[in-house]
């Protein structure tokens, strides 16, 4: 589901090159991508924490136009400070229903369908 609409954001911004970053309670990994070369490796498999990525972010001197987070809302651990704009993509119903009550501290939120 995640990757059916990154591949959406990167087909409609066709000169656009994405940083994949997958991440439960770490950085597991990057990928970086655009329109001719869409690829979608996740990896991690669970203990979501909010702050790995956004650390890797900061570390790596990584300058995003925008942060799309894909989640099921299963986490409330987010960093102190983002610097850039974030909108949380959340699957609705989430991980056993919790992303109907996911407001984080910051950025905007929009909720794409489970079909599962």
């Amino acid at each position: 589901m995640f990757a059916s609409e990154l591949h959406s954001v990167v087909s409609s911004y066709p000169s656009t090159r994405v940083t994949a970053i997958y991440v439960d309670s770490a950085v597991c990994n990057i990928e970086e991508m655009d329109m001719n070369d869409f690829k979608f490796t996740a990896k991690g498999g669970g203990g979501t924490c909010f702050r790995p990525g956004f650390k890797y972010i900061s570390s790596e001197g990584l300058m995003p136009s925008c942060i799309l987070y894909f989640t099921d809302g299963h986490c409330n651990t987010y960093p102190d400070t983002v610097e850039f704009p974030v909108m949380w993509i959340v699957a609705r119903g989430g991980w056993h229903g919790h992303a109907q009550d996911f407001s984080p501290p910051f950025g905007e939120v929009s909720y794409i369908k489970n079909e599962n």
